[in-house]
């Protein structure tokens, strides 16, 4: 099936289920109709007591009544039937058009590596040689688990019937998955709301993800095994705050998790931009297990290396307890909580210092952190009075102030629009100049229809043309140059001496390490029941060394880019029979150099190859050292051990570099010498060619060409008349570069706005 980037048209469910797919050539009805399903919410006695609910927010304010309010979307958490989850409520939040959510199941090899696990566990726990909690929790955990995605019987309570479940298990794959596992294990569910009613639907996610994370004694077997087997779910909400592009991930707390719950916290922080750290009280009394994953964390490790790029956020939400629950006639009380405020702020700076040592808490880091008490009930009960909102929000402004709220959201709102400043002086100069054309076009007098005027064109010589490209190509070279030297060099160079650092460190730990369940592939060298983590101990301080390669990378590409601008535009000065339009020019070359390096998706910019740097790590990791030791035992994996280790160094730089070429080729403005052409030397002859705009992502696409070839017979056909991605009244022809089938339309509208 060909991915296109301009399928959005689609549920936003379904579009990221076919950008995560590889390869897969079925056909599209077949692969997606299976997997998607309509959310329904039937029982209209429900949706009345719900509506009645959030019609009685108001008497919270006014009266100070209690009200019993359930959440708006997720699920609560019970502690019965705990470990029968993987996910315990994790959710990611993504924005979409209407109420939808996606569910990703663990594939066969995946569960039986996690339930492999119990193999090392059983003994630890019949001798009672462990008193790590985390490990306690796993074998609990990873025991229920069993017995419900398996096919082995599990006598209640009957040590000695496990036992010999696990003497016959030699490998992961020997672990049995039962039939009804294996059916819907690796696979997707899609269920989607038609935005026809917005309440209906709510409720109908809100019933299935209960379902999907909530057991209880009416829980079918299937589900149970469903919710036992959950990799991922992605919640799509129609929510303004998300419509940016922003992603939450609502994490559950670490109490009652197991091993695979703090793992997939650990790998949400390692990649999150923002931290919400919500808590009853205060930072403070937050468990220890919360502040020691914070602080190994790649996101804490990010904010310490520049806390304005990174936002850190302590928010409490007391308003379930008594004293805290606010109505129109506390706004005294509400003055005395906001001047603890401060003191609350100052403990909790402290508290952060004691856990970031040997870092100090920097005057700039003080000033980008967030503390604040959160009253969302009272917050909603206000703008839930009967009023016109702007009368309500003037009315009642002393109250709103002190429910944290408006605060929170200003904070999010600046770190965003920080984030995406890059982007919005991007648009700014499109609609600049947008403006600029349209005025010049006013003075011009009228042109055609693929935008050219229709004067005679300046004759541009041949050596011109072949000049234009040769320097063109030549940046090309310069730059790829530049990558291979950099990782041929002196990436080279810094992961044999991290490689000569890790066996250094694999050594003054091997003693500690017997347990082979510490390299279970599944947690990524990270496994939250070892203190020893191996992701660390092999590779951790490369991670800050790589950032001043990559900076140095990033600036000597900028570099030649910037000398190549030069001597472009001193080229179509000298060479052309008029002075050329340098702004234009100049323009074109701009966005080229943000599309390659600016903060675009997948440009090449630091964050870019970092986090291709770490995924190409782990992957060799699991490959070459954690895959292989996990199934060995533990004598022959420290026999190997040295060996691999200079193996993963040696293929994760392979590997980078291929990954590195291939983005950069991709990310290629493959037509801009031709586009700078075109901008400044209009053409009148017959062809199929570009509309000027370098910033024009159709064109991106588009060949130059005044002739079409069916790929089916071989015909070849000449183009009549001038054509661009502005034409209106156009048949169309798209190439699948792949298969090289072809498609034929007809739009009346441009080509540009067709697709």
């Amino acid at each position: 099936m060909v991915k296109d980037d301009y399928c959005t048209e689609l549920p936003e469910a379904i579009q990221d289920f076919i950008k995560d797919l590889n390869g897969d050539e079925r056909n599209f009805q077949s692969l997606v109709g299976s997997i998607c399903h309509e959310l329904r919410f039937t029982n209209q006695e429900e949706l009345r007591k719900n509506a009645d609910s959030f019609g009685n927010l108001g008497d919270y304010f006014t009266d100070q009544k209690r009200i019993s309010i359930e959440p708006y979307l997720l699920p609560q958490k019970e502690i019965c039937y705990s470990y029968n989850s993987t996910t315990k409520c994790i959710f990611s939040i993504r924005y979409g058009a209407s109420f939808k959510m996606r569910v990703d199941y663990l594939d066969k090899k995946q569960i039986q590596k996690q339930l492999f696990e119990l193999k090392f566990l059983e003994p630890e726990m019949r001798t009672m040689e462990s008193d790590n909690e985390i490990k306690q929790m796993a074998f609990e955990s990873l025991k229920a688990r069993a017995a419900v995605l398996t096919a082995y019987a599990f006598p209640e309570n009957d040590e000695q019937a496990l036992r010999n479940i696990l003497c016959s298990i030699t490998h992961p794959e020997d672990v049995n998955i039962s039939r009804e596992v294996e059916a819907f294990a690796g696979k997707t569910e899609i269920y989607l709301g038609k935005g026809e009613n917005a309440s209906e639907e709510r409720l109908a996610l809100q019933k299935l993800l209960q379902e999907f994370t909530l057991q209880n004694e009416a829980t079918s077997d299937l589900m149970s095994k469903k919710i036992a087997a959950v990799k991922s779910i992605v919640v799509y909400v129609p929510s303004k705050l998300l419509h940016s592009g922003i992603e939450m991930v609502e994490m559950p707390g670490t109490d009652h998790s197991d091993p695979l719950v703090f793992s997939f916290i650990q790998d949400a922080l390692d990649t999150a931009d923002a931290l919400l750290l919500l808590s009853e009280f205060a930072f403070v009394v937050t468990g220890k297990e919360v502040k020691y994953m914070l602080k190994h964390s790649g996101f804490f490790k990010n904010w310490l290396k520049d806390s304005q790029e990174y936002k850190l956020m302590f928010l409490s939400y007391p308003e379930k307890y008594q004293k805290y629950q606010f109505g129109q006639s506390d706004l005294i009380k509400l003055q005395k909580m906001e001047c603890e405020e401060e003191k609350k702020r100052m403990r909790e700076l402290e508290e952060l210092s004691r856990i970031m040592y040997p870092n100090s808490l920097t005057p700039n880091m003080t000033r980008n952190i967030v503390t604040s008490t959160m009253l969302p009930v009272l917050h909603t009960s206000i703008h839930a009075q009967e009023g016109m909102p702007h009368e309500l929000i003037g009315e009642y402004a002393r109250f709103l102030q002190y429910t944290g709220i408006q605060t929170l959201f200003a904070q999010l709102d600046l770190f965003i629009l920080k984030r995406k400043q890059i982007l919005l002086e991007e648009l700014e100069n499109k609609l600049t100049d947008f403006e600029k054309k349209k005025s010049n076009e006013s003075n011009k007098g009228p042109r055609n229809s693929a935008g050219c005027s229709p004067q005679k064109p300046d004759i541009i010589q041949e050596s011109f043309l072949k000049k234009n490209e040769d320097l063109f190509n030549g940046l090309k070279q310069t730059q790829e140059r530049i990558i291979n030297d950099t990782i041929n060099s002196t990436l080279t160079d810094l992961m044999l001496q991290s490689a000569t650092n890790a066996i250094k460190m694999w050594a003054e730990n091997e003693r500690k390490i017997t347990d082979p369940g510490i390299f279970n592939p599944e947690y990524k060298g990270k496994h939250p029941a070892f203190q020893v983590k191996m992701h660390d101990l092999l590779f951790g301080d490369l991670a800050e060394k790589l950032s001043e390669v990559f900076q140095k990378l990033i600036k000597d590409l900028k570099q030649v880019f910037e000398q190549y601008k030069d001597k472009t535009i001193e080229l179509f000065r000298k060479e052309l029979n008029r002075r050329p339009s340098e702004e234009r020019i100049g323009g074109s070359l701009e966005f080229a150099l943000n599309w390659l390096f600016g903060a675009r998706r997948s440009s090449l910019n630091e964050q870019t190859l970092q986090r291709s740097f770490e995924c190409k790590f782990k992957e060799c990791l699991r490959t070459h050292i954690l895959e292989p030791a996990y199934r060995d035992n533990i004598e022959n994996t420290k026999r190997k051990m040295n060996s691999q280790i200079r193996l993963v160094s040696q293929k994760v730089k392979e590997l980078f570099l291929q990954t590195i070429l291939s983005l950069y080729n991709e990310r290629w403005p493959k037509n801009l010498a031709r586009y700078m052409v075109r901008a400044c030397i209009p053409n009148s002859r017959p062809e199929c060619t570009f509309c000027g705009e370098i910033s024009c992502s159709i064109c991106l696409y588009m060949e130059t060409t005044s002739t079409f070839t069916s790929t089916k017979t071989g015909k070849v056909y000449n183009i009549s008349e001038r054509l661009s991605c502005t034409t209106r009244n156009v048949i169309y022809l798209i190439t699948c570069k792949r298969c090289r089938k072809q498609y034929v339309g007809q739009t009346s509208n441009s080509i540009r706005r067709r697709i």
